[in-house]
């Protein structure tokens, strides 16, 4: 408990304010049954991400990209082909909430606490959800697809 409080401490610190001077922190995740495939669209993803000037964060993101990739299975047409799920996840309010009552005390807000803790430990809210699709999967159309997830993030991210 003492560890959250901590961290979302830490967190409120560097909360984002209406005027924005430093840059949020960002997650993502590849999720792929093709290690192959989820390593080339990870690591594209990462460097378009670093190349935006981004910064990473394993604990308490601002917000969180997660890319899910399948091979298209029983296309008839193009068994090449691949689609993606894109949803963009924040939970920060969650964090903004908890860093303002998890240290305070009362009956209802005790009460509360457990609840908000398992909300903490959750990816958040959905804010954005997209799909696309490839014809193939390549080092080349990776490096477009990258471009296009991280440009839309950064396009939803707080001036």
């Amino acid at each position: 408990m003492k560890t959250i409080i901590g961290l979302l401490f830490a967190l409120a610190s560097q909360m984002p304010a209406p005027v924005h001077a430093a840059v949020p922190k960002i997650a993502y995740q590849v999720i792929c049954d093709d290690p192959t495939a989820n390593e080339l669209i990870s690591g594209s993803v990462r460097s378009r991400m670093t190349a935006a000037g981004l910064e990473f964060a394993d604990r308490l993101p601002f917000k969180k990209l997660v890319v899910y990739a399948q091979r298209d299975v029983n296309d008839t047409i193009n068994a090449n082909g691949w689609t993606f799920a894109i949803a963009h996840v924040s939970n920060q309010a969650t964090y903004f909430v908890a860093s303002r009552l998890l240290p305070t005390h009362g009956p209802e807000i005790d009460e509360a606490k457990p609840v908000l803790i398992d909300m903490i430990k959750e990816d958040g809210f959905l804010t954005y959800l997209n799909t696309a699709h490839l014809d193939r999967l390549d080092a080349g159309t990776a490096s477009i697809l990258a471009d296009l997830l991280v440009t839309e993030l950064v396009k939803r991210l707080p001036k």
